[in-house]
Order: C-alpha cells, then structure tokens, then sequence
C-alpha cells in the first residue's frame, strides 16, 4: 500500500534551511571574513566602485575612508588584487581622502578584543592617497606597494596643509606611503633596506577645481633644479622625520613642474584635449569635456638632460573626439611652469573642431597655496 504524500515535513524542512541561509549572509552574525567578530568585511569587486585599486602584496586588506572605524569601512582586498572596485555607499560628492588599510588579522583582532574602542588605535599596514570622482567613472587605480608592512619603521609628523606622498626613486617614483594635513604622527611600515624618498605635495585647488602636485626641489649645489629627496636607511630602529622642515625652509623651492590648461568646450560634442598625441586625464580621473564644460589639466614638463625642470616649454596642445584622436591643433607658443593658460573649443561635431590661441590667464600661487590652511 503507498503511503500518501506529506508536504509538512518537506515544507518545515525547506523553512530550517532558509534560516540557516539567512543566518549565513547575516552581516552582522560573525563567522565568514569576520573571524567570529560580529562583523562581516565585504570583499566584493564592486562594478561601481568609489576607488579602484591594486594590491601588490600577498595579504588581505581591510580599507576605511579615513580613520578605521566601521562606520568608514570601504570593504576588503583580496591579496594580489589587479583591480578591485570598493564600495561607493557613503560617498555623495567628489572628494579626496586618505585610504587608511588593515591587514584582515587585525583587523579581526581588534574586532575581538574591544570592537571600534579597539579599532581606533590598530596598527595600519600603509595609507594611500586617493580621491572619489562622483560624476566620473573612477578608473584610476591607486597602488599599495609590495614594501607595505615590513618590520622597518619612519614616523612621519605633518604640520602642513598639505597631503604628502612619499614615493621611491624619483619624484614619480613608486608611492611608498602618505600622510595627511596636519596629522601629528603616523608610521610608515617598510620592508628593511635603504630608500630615496621623494616628497610629493598634493592639494586640491579651488581655482582649478582640481588636485595640483607640487615638487620641492633644490636651489642650488650640485643637484639644483631638481627634486628634493632623502635618502634615508630604513630598519627597526624608527627614524622621524616632521616635513615641517620643507615647508618652513628658505632654501626649498616648491614648483608644480607643469603648467596648467583649461579647457573650455562650445562645441556640440563631448571632446578630448591633447598633449602630442597623449590624451590627457585630470587629477580626478576624468578624460573627456562635456558640450558646455570646461575642466583643467596638469601638464608636467619635459626634464632636462640633467632631470631639472625645465621653466619653459614650447607646447604641441590638440583637441580631438573619442575614438577618432586629435584633430584640431592649438597653435604653438612656449608656455611657462606654474602658469594657467586657456583654450576655446568650437565646433558642429567631432570631424569640425577648432581651438583657438593658449590664452595666458595666471601664474599659480605654488608658495601661497603651500601655506595655506
């Protein structure tokens, strides 16, 4: 005799599992990346990221904007990461901001000993510049270095206004590390060995509505004109060094290395600007200008022989369409560093472009804005 079918027992059953389930994407029920905390850390690869960026080094990460704290959590990094999208929850406007990064562990240990209370004054493994395009599609993709988190040690002091990359070797060397405005301490953790630090400053510019860089450089002796560095023997002795000591220096000069070009658009088509055939990208990451936009562009220099900056240089600037490269020249004229020029783009479509003369509009306060609060 058949026994008759029963759908309770398959129905309670079918319920016990959806719990479980549910218990699993809990993000607050532990277990998983959290490590039993209380707090799931979300390595998604978001397709819409706030920022992108690329680990360089074999350990999991956990990224905050600004100071850890979970309110800040941007999500995780796997290790080797090529390019992954954090999340961009928490961000309604453009925006730079220091990517504070936890190694997973402890992140986990902090979680487990005191929660925030405890999180607030975890070990960082680096701190990257970065900043947020709201409007843009944030392709840029910031770095951390595979020199992160060694045993060596340098405590950085900022006093200034301004944010301070270190990068290795040269002035657009590898990024070793950052600090922000007038941040007391922070310790840059590197692997044991000996290093040439270059000083990058970085600042957002009302004026230009973009972040400018700005080199120090030497004013004289056997290296003069070119960018100040220094060299320094990195091991777990800790070496201190308080940048106030460029900024309050007489015999440091500060120079952008470029000039400055804003490009304003009144064609009917969205439009490229051109640097021989290179097409150029702003600080927030943005390459093509609106019909009726205008954005501004940083145009590093060629170097000299003797890799000093050169203080003039005679400009090869075009415009063009994306997807058909440059079309329209600007005529040449030589352009002087630290200088605002400015261009005017006509035209009924990508095939009919004009731009008219470099318009020299100003000369950069690069000393002013250095000390600016």
């Amino acid at each position: 005799m058949k026994k008759k079918f029963r759908p309770f027992g398959i129905v309670v059953l079918l319920a016990a599992i959806g719990l479980f389930m549910g218990a699993c994407d809990n993000p607050t029920g532990g277990g998983g990346n959290g490590g039993g905390t209380g707090t799931m850390v979300d390595f998604t690869n978001h397709q819409q990221a706030s920022i992108r960026v690329r680990n360089n080094t074999n350990v999991r990460l956990v990224a905050f904007r600004g100071r850890p704290d979970t309110a800040n959590m941007l999500g995780g990094i796997p290790a080797n990461a090529a390019n992954h999208g954090l999340s961009r929850a928490g961000f309604t406007s453009s925006a730079d901001f220091a990517l504070h990064l936890v190694t997973e562990a402890e992140f986990n240990r902090a979680m487990a000993a005191g929660g925030n209370q405890a999180l607030a004054s975890v070990e960082l493994f680096n701190v990257v510049y970065a900043f947020h395009n709201h409007q843009g599609t944030n392709n840029n993709i910031f770095n951390i270095n595979a020199q992160s988190g060694g045993a060596g040690r340098l405590i950085m002091q900022n006093p200034t206004a301004w944010n301070i990359e270190l990068r290795n070797l040269a002035h657009n060397g590898v990024t070793l590390g950052f600090i922000g405005p007038f941040t007391a301490t922070q310790t840059l953790n590197l692997e044991i060995g000996d290093y040439y630090f270059f000083p990058v400053m970085r600042r957002f510019n009302p004026l230009l509505g973009e972040i400018i860089d700005v080199q120090p450089v030497f004013p004289d002796g056997i290296v003069a004109g070119t960018p100040y560095f220094r060299p320094l023997p990195i091991g777990t002795a800790p070496i201190t060094w308080n940048f106030r000591e460029i900024a309050q220096s007489a015999s440091i000069n500060m120079v952008s290395g470029a000039a400055f070009v804003r490009v304003v658009n009144n064609s009917s088509v969205g439009i490229n600007f051109f640097n021989g055939q290179t097409a150029q990208q702003t600080s927030m990451g943005s390459t093509m200008i609106a019909p009726g936009g205008a954005m501004v562009f940083q145009v590093p220099f060629p170097r000299n022989p003797d890799h000093s900056f050169s203080f003039t240089h005679t400009a090869d600037f075009g415009v063009g369409g994306p997807g058909v490269g440059r079309l329209g020249n600007v005529p040449p004229r030589t352009v002087r560093i630290d200088w605002l020029y400015e261009i005017q783009v006509t035209g009924p479509n990508v095939s009919n472009l004009t731009a008219s003369e470099l318009r020299e509009v100003q000369q950069m306060d690069i000393a002013g804005l250095f000390s600016a609060n």
